[in-house]
């Protein structure tokens, strides 16, 4: 299963979002929106990451810092 893919468990999950709208001469103008995707990660088996994950991007961390710095010399 790659990093993409999603097991489906048939479980639901619980999650929270806010949406704000300012409304301006009878026209949407503004929105704001918060969700929980912390919450949905965690609930999800993504959170906390795991140790093969973190040594990926650790490892791809170092690997585009290097090429950054060939590319300016």
């Amino acid at each position: 299963m790659s990093n993409t893919d999603v097991e489906t468990k048939n479980i639901g999950i619980l999650t929270t979002q806010s949406h704000w709208v300012r409304i301006a001469e009878g026209k949407a103008i503004e929105h704001w929106a918060n969700r929980d995707d912390l919450g949905t990660a965690t609930q999800l088996g993504w959170a906390p990451p795991s140790p093969a994950y973190l040594a990926r991007m650790q490892m791809a961390t170092r690997r585009a810092r290097r090429n950054a710095r060939r590319a300016t010399h």
